[in-house]
């Protein structure tokens, strides 16, 4: 996202880590949240949602719904957390959606769950697909609910990881749990003990290129073209 934005500067005095940049549209401001509910909720603690136009969270997700495919996007029309349901805006999510379609990206629109736990299993997936989501990633829910308090309108946009059908409990032993990203040490030690995964984890790391490469791609479209 960041690559998106012109003259980036490193936000100091900040809890979590941060920068602002230029947009066609305005000023953006990047906030890494890191995995997980409680990073999120920290996160959107750290800055002043008040001021903003409009608070949008992003990051990966795993499909539930069988048309999601790794690189994929998601547009949530909501997010269901454990405590509450929260609405995105229709009007933004609209114009994202033109605007996505418009230049081929393959998006699909529905409700994401937002889980305090990874869903990494077949069975977990189909749980949580059950009561309706597409999509479950693991931050939005607090962000969304910080952007209600703020009284400023909220979006979510995911890229798809893995499939429904696809079972990555692998990924919650080797992932690293602030940034989602292999973490070389663990990679090695379970590759020298499971030789026989190797073909696994290059799926599961061809699966990770794919969903950044459609959040750049999509980033950089918003950023720097007409919405209009």
């Amino acid at each position: 996202m960041l690559r998106a934005l012109r003259g980036v500067r490193r936000l100091r005095g900040l809890r979590v880590p941060a920068w602002r940049g230029a947009a066609r549209h305005g000023e953006v401001w990047v906030v890494r949240s890191g995995v997980g509910p409680r990073r999120a909720a920290a996160a959107a603690a750290a800055v002043d949602l008040s001021a903003c136009a409009l608070v949008a969270s992003t990051g990966c997700a795993g499909g539930l719904a069988p048309p999601l495919r790794p690189g994929d996007l998601v547009l949530a029309s909501a997010v269901h957390a454990d405590d509450a349901r929260h609405d995105t805006d229709q009007a933004a999510r609209a114009r994202l959606l033109a605007m996505a379609t418009a230049r081929g990206m393959t998006i699909h629109e529905g409700p994401i769950r937002c889980s305090a736990v990874l869903l990494a299993s077949r069975a977990d997936k189909r749980r949580a697909a059950a009561a309706g989501a597409v999509a479950v990633e693991m931050e939005a829910g607090p962000i969304a609910a910080a952007a209600a308090a703020a009284g400023r309108p909220f979006v979510s946009i995911r890229a798809i990881i893995d499939a429904a059908e696809d079972d990555v409990t692998l990924l919650a032993r080797v992932g690293d749990p602030v940034s989602g990203q292999l973490r070389p040490a663990a990679l090695a030690a379970h590759v020298l003990r499971h030789p026989g995964s190797v073909s696994e984890l290059w799926r599961l790391r061809q699966a990770q290129q794919a969903a950044g490469n459609a959040l750049r791609r999509f980033f950089a479209c918003w950023f720097h073209e007409s919405m209009a």
